[in-house]
């Protein structure tokens, strides 16, 4: 969304303001929202560091075990619906910290983390 404010050509009157990024469309034909109590940004932040700390630079790691993995308890995205953690790791890919590696055989995705 490109504002702070849901417009009211979507869905009624405002209802509430929300920061800039805490809020997209779930859906390409924009009849879905949803709102993040935690920025793509400060994700893709915490996962960078993660890979930085515990040595998985330049390895490929699995989306789902990202999210799922016990080792992971203690991360900010820990148990965070793999979507949003795929929008993590594709706004990391933006800024040229990882690459994102879709399978078309299976829905698995993996991320490669690279130092900047």
């Amino acid at each position: 969304m490109s504002s702070s404010t849901i417009s009211s050509r979507t869905v009624g009157p405002p209802i509430v303001t929300l920061p800039v990024g805490s809020a997209a469309y779930a859906t390409s034909a924009k009849d879905k929202i949803i709102i993040y109590y935690t920025s793509i940004q400060e994700y893709a932040a915490a996962i960078y560091e993660w890979a930085q700390r515990t040595g998985r630079m330049n390895s490929v790691e699995s989306l789902v075990d990202l999210a799922g993995s016990s080792d992971n308890e203690k991360e900010k995205f820990y148990k965070v619906p793999v979507d949003i953690i795929k929008a993590a790791c594709e706004a990391l890919q933006r800024e040229h910290k990882a690459e994102v590696f879709y399978s078309e055989a299976t829905d698995e995705h993996g991320v490669k983390f690279f130092y900047m």
